[in-house]
C-alpha cells in the first residue's frame, strides 16, 4: 500500500493484482490435476491465489520476485490462517526450478499456476516447458491475445513460434475468459485463463529439437517470406535444393511457416539434419 493506502503497482513488474477471488477459485480448481498434491505458483504477489490453491493441494511453494510484496503476502496467509504454503522470494527465470522442485516437493507430484505478468509471458512459458520439469500441467493466466496465440492450431493465422514450443510439449487449452475489471490497477486489456497438459513424451520424435525450433523461429522471424527465402540464406542452401527437401514432404515452394505443422517441421529438420546441415549465423 502507498501512503494514502492504495494499492500499489510496480509498472517496472508488470503487476496487475488480481482482486476478484472467485477468479482465483476458479483458477485454482482448473489446475487441480488427478494425482497431483503440489502446486508450484508463479508471482503470489499479494497472496489472492495463493490461498486458493492452498485450499485445494496439499503444499503451495509460492515464488514472488518483489522483496516489499513479502511482508503483506505472509500476512495475507495469516490473516487467513493458510499454513501449507511456503513463500519463496525469488526471479522465476533465474531460480533453479528442478532443485527447487526436488526440494520443496520431494515425492510429490506438482502442477505449476500463475498469474503472469505480460511482458514476459512467453519467457516464463518456454523455460518451464523446454526445462522439462517434473510437473504435470501449467495453468496460467496471460493477456488474452497472447492465450489465444499460445492456444492456436496448426495452420492457422494465429500460429507463432511459441505455439509449436507449446504443442511439441503439451496440450494447451484456452479454459475461460478474464476481464480487466478484475485487476488493480485496471490494465488496458483482458486477460485469459489457459492449461498446457504435459506430454510425457515430446509430440514428435527427432533427433535435434535445437535444430528443429531454430528453423521454426527463422521461419516466423520472417513469416511474411516464403520457407525457402528465409531458410536458404540460413541453411546455405540454393533455391532449388531447399524446394527440393520441400517437394520431398509434399511442401509447396511458395510456402510460408505459418501454413506448416509441428510434423513438418521435423521432416524438414531431420532431412537437415541427416545432409549435414546446420543453421548458419
Amino acid at each position: 500500500m502507498n501512503k494514502n493506502g492504495k494499492l500499489y503497482a510496480k509498472k517496472s513488474l508488470g503487476q496487475n493484482f488480481l482482486v476478484n477471488p472467485r477468479i482465483a477459485e476458479r483458477i485454482a480448481q482448473n489446475s487441480v490435476t488427478e494425482g497431483c498434491c503440489g502446486a508450484l505458483e508463479i508471482g503470489a504477489g499479494r497472496g489472492i491465489l495463493t490461498i486458493a490453491l492452498a485450499s485445494c493441494f496439499e503444499k503451495v511453494v509460492a515464488v514472488e520476485i518483489d522483496g516489499d510484496l513479502i511482508p503483506e503476502l505472509q500476512a495475507n496467509l495469516a490473516l487467513k490462517n493458510v499454513k501449507n504454503v511456503t513463500v519463496v522470494q525469488g526471479d522465476i527465470l533465474k531460480l533453479d526450478l528442478h532443485k527447487l522442485l526436488e526440494t520443496e516437493f520431494k515425492g510429490m507430484n506438482v502442477v505449476c499456476v500463475g498469474n503472469l505478468p505480460y511482458y514476459i509471458t512467453s519467457p516464463i512459458v518456454t523455460k518451464l516447458l523446454e526445462s522439462r520439469l517434473a510437473v504435470r500441467s501449467i495453468v496460467v493466466m496471460v493477456q488474452k491475445e497472447v492465450a489465444v496465440r499460445l492456444c492456436a492450431p496448426f495452420k492457422t493465422p494465429n500460429i507463432s513460434a511459441i505455439s509449436f514450443c507449446i504443442r511439441y510439449h503439451s496440450v494447451p487449452q484456452l479454459l475461460f475468459l478474464v476481464s480487466n475489471g478484475n485487476f488493480r490497477p485496471i490494465p488496458k486489456v483482458d486477460s485469459a485463463v489457459v492449461k498446457f497438459r504435459i506430454l510425457e513424451t515430446p509430440a514428435v520424435r527427432i533427433s535435434n529439437p535445437a535444430l528443429m525450433f531454430s528453423l521454426i523461429k527463422t521461419g516466423f522471424s520472417q513469416r511474411r517470406k516464403t520457407l525457402v527465402n528465409s531458410l536458404g540464406k540460413q541453411l546455405g542452401l540454393n533455391k532449388a535444393n531447399l524446394e527440393m527437401i520441400l517437394a520431398e514432404f509434399g511442401i509447396q515452394a511458395q510456402a510460408r511457416a505459418e501454413e506448416l505443422s509441428l510434423a513438418d517441421f521435423a521432416a524438414i529438420t531431420a532431412a537437415c539434419y541427416q545432409s549435414g546441415l546446420t543453421l548458419q549465423h
